[in-house]
């Protein structure tokens, strides 16, 4: 992408553009042999200029203040400069008057093509001076030839200029607008790629894209969905109506499968099922597959609109496409580290939160609970003589009970609440808001649904010990306490029950209540 030169560096060129041409201006007032050369006069009139080009970059330089001034008032002396120079080399018999051409042209091109219609304008009405001047009362040094012939001269080189200048002008405002598209792309790409390095949850990366297009390209809809069976799931979205997942219709498809950018001129023209949902009545869609290392992540959908006009140009179809680019790895890098995480926070075997998450969460609703001053539920289960089931049926079989246990114990959990392998046969579950009157409820019904199925073949029981933080606060260390000295009675009990420990906001050390169990045969 083209660099946008900075407005110091196009001054510079231009002050050196400036001594060439006065350098040349002297050239031709010295070796001009046409009538009416003004040769002391011009070399005056060049030192003053030259004095004056020099003094205005010395003090932009030094004071570093007004160089939009400065350098406005240098364009206005170029007009005066020139038309002199011209009028002392033979007014419009002198090559000099090609020399305001180039300088309308340099300052068009390096400033602005605003800055080149004035200058322009300013020649003119100098010219016209110019010439009004050697009509009335000329100064001795002032050759500006009056004859007819000038006359249409000066109007053929008038219209000349004007016309030079607005082509100029044109060709400027296209590359100066095609520079800053440029560079603006280049800026949404470069926030956009900031955000996503401390991004690490794919839905915000996805929701960050679309504020990207939204801040950067006025895109009011879009929605970006990923691949979920042989739906698309919507992650993020803006401006569309509420749907969570996508049916892959023909648009999805070619999207999918599509290289580069799908156009979409009126979605409802091509009757996407699930498409035309989310974007009632869109115009102007443009799709993009999400890849990322020969893979596609999903999909981003964008409404371009009425005013941004039917097609898309190569450049804005590159930068949707970097933008793109960019968010598929930044998705997939985090996917990755969502399945990493969640592997180091889950048993392999259950499929359940392992001890070190189990920790983790619990002092999590212990601290939210004390400071909402909400209660905080804690049942742990034990499969009853689970090791005569490895010793008689074979840790395979073992194996498969926990799985199948791990499984009902997912599917009964609700909203907020945390199940987890806490070891061995030994399950756990966090019960946030749960007071203590609720315990038995939860933990009968625990009990029984295990009560009323098989796992791997076989019948087995459930022991549940249960206690729960009271509003003024326990710690972790004294829950799990409470919890365990719960299923130590209900193993002594006869197992196959629930006892809820009637201990609240005890103080003192408590005992070791997995000690006090070691006797109990747990297997």
């Amino acid at each position: 992408m083209p660099r946008e030169t900075s407005f110091t560096e196009r001054l510079v060129k231009l002050q050196v553009i400036r001594v060439i041409l006065a350098v040349t201006a002297v050239a031709i007032g010295l070796f001009y042999v046409g009538p009416g050369v003004q040769r002391v006069p011009l070399l005056m009139a060049t030192a003053a200029y030259l004095t004056t080009v020099g003094c205005a970059e010395a003090f932009w330089r030094r004071t570093s203040i007004g160089r939009y001034t400065v350098h406005g008032l240098l364009v206005g002396a170029d007009g005066v400069f020139f038309v002199l120079v011209m009028a002392m080399t033979g007014g419009m018999d002198s090559p000099a008057r090609y020399l305001l051409i180039l300088n309308v042209v340099a300052i068009t091109l390096l400033l602005s093509y605003r800055s080149g219609v004035r200058l322009t304008l300013w020649q003119f009405l100098l010219l016209q001076v110019g010439y009004q001047v050697a009509v009335s009362l000329p100064p001795p040094w002032w050759h500006f030839p009056t004859a007819g012939r000038v006359d249409q001269d000066l109007l053929t080189f008038s219209v000349a200029l004007v016309a030079v200048a607005v082509l100029t002008a044109t060709t400027a405002a296209f590359n100066e607008r095609a520079l800053r598209a440029g560079q603006r792309d280049l800026e949404v790409l470069t926030s956009l790629s900031r955000d996503l390095e401390r991004l690490a949850e794919p839905a915000v990366v996805a929701e960050a894209l679309c504020a990207a297009l939204e801040e950067g390209y006025q895109i009011k809809r879009s929605l970006v969905a990923v691949r979920e069976g042989d739906r698309l799931a919507v992650v993020a979205a803006r401006g569309v109506e509420p749907v969570s997942t996508l049916h892959i219709d023909s648009i999805l498809a070619r999207a999918l499968k599509a290289e580069g950018p799908v156009l979409v001129r009126l979605l409802d023209d091509e009757s996407p099922e699930g498409l035309s949902c989310a974007l009632p009545d869109a115009r102007n869609v443009v799709l993009l597959a999400l890849r990322a290392e020969d893979s596609v992540q999903g999909v981003l959908v964008a409404e371009r609109g009425r005013s941004n006009g039917a097609g898309m140009g190569s450049r804005i179809a590159a930068a949707f496409g970097q933008l793109a680019a960019h968010t598929a790895l930044a998705m997939s890098r985090a996917t990755l580290l969502e399945k990493l995480a969640r592997m180091a926070d889950t048993d392999v075997l259950t499929g359940l939160a392992n001890r070190g998450a189990f920790d983790r969460s619990l002092a999590v609703e212990l601290d939210r609970a004390n400071r909402q001053g909400t209660p905080v539920g804690l049942l742990i289960a034990d499969i009853d003589r689970f090791k005569r089931v490895n010793d008689e049926q074979g840790h395979p079989v073992g194996d498969a009970v926990l799985r199948e246990v791990g499984a009902l114990f997912a599917e009964d959990r609700r909203g907020s609440d945390v199940a987890a392998r806490y070891g061995g046969e030994e399950f756990a579950f966090i019960l946030p808001g749960c007071p203590h009157s609720e315990l038995v409820t939860r933990a009968e019904r625990l009990r029984k649904r295990v009560n009323e199925m098989t796992f791997a073949g076989l019948p087995i029981t459930l022991s549940i010990g249960a206690a729960s933080s009271p509003p003024q606060s326990l710690n972790s260390d004294r829950l799990i306490a409470a919890a365990d000295r719960a299923l130590y009675l209900a193993k002594g009990a006869g197992r196959d029950r629930v006892v809820v420990d009637q201990w609240e906001a005890r103080s003192g050390p408590q005992p070791d209540a997995p000690a006090q169990r070691r006797g109990v045969d747990q297997g």
